[in-house]
């Protein structure tokens, strides 16, 4: 009796420094997925603008490889695409959109909710102005903006097909909203404009810390 009753006491003990162990555990596993956490960004970026303004174009670009369609034809993205782009300690996930407007069709109607889900949904949106566009699109942007704390820059596109001069008056047209964006960048697929690099460091400042998605 007493043999067994030291068996069991001994059973106990050993099941309580197993309990400590895997306690131990879990909380080192949490400390260095909090540690990894803190390292890492992730987040989704809704890339929006006027139909046929070059949003595939641009992503297909950043991606490095062709991903989303490209069509000179307006509204070729119906639905919205997700992109994955892995840049440092990043991960972006870029939702290309239907082009915004405001017509009354029935299938423009129902591209205008996606992209506007998709802006609820984003950590950052990107507004994409081709350098020879009215100011008038980016206008219309803020007015349907439902969220203002999300944050959201500028993408002058096109710039290579323009004068320096061009480019700069542009530039100073957009600085009235100064206190709207972020940031305002010049950029081309082509040449021109800042790098590919230089347009993913000034995506990823605003991202929050997450552990990438599997």
């Amino acid at each position: 009796m007493e043999q067994k009753e030291q068996n069991l006491k001994q059973e106990a003990q050993n099941q309580d420094s197993k309990n400590e162990e895997e306690l131990k555990k879990d909380s080192s596993e949490k400390e260095d997925s909090k540690e990894q956490m803190q390292e890492q960004k992730c987040g989704f970026v809704a890339v929006v603008g006027r139909p046929n303004a070059g949003k595939s174009t641009l992503l297909n670009h950043l991606a490095g490889y062709k991903l989303a369609m490209v069509s000179k034809k307006a509204q070729a993205t119906r639905k919205r695409m997700n992109v994955i782009v892995m840049h440092k300690n990043a991960q972006i996930i870029f939702v290309d959109t239907p082009g915004i407007h405001q017509k009354e069709r029935l299938l423009n109607k129902f591209m205008l909710e996606e992209a506007l889900k998709a802006l609820g949904d984003s950590d950052l949106h990107i507004f994409l102005a081709p350098v020879n566009d009215p100011i008038s699109y980016y206008e219309e942007f803020l007015k349907l903006r439902k969220d203002k704390s999300i944050p959201h820059i500028v993408v002058l596109t096109k710039v290579d097909r323009v004068s320096n001069e061009k480019v700069l008056s542009k530039l100073s047209e957009y600085s009235k909203y100064a206190d709207e964006f972020k940031a305002i960048i010049p950029y081309s697929v082509k040449k021109g404009g800042v790098s590919k690099e230089q347009l993913l460091d000034e995506i990823i400042k605003y991202l929050p810390n997450h552990l990438f998605f599997q």
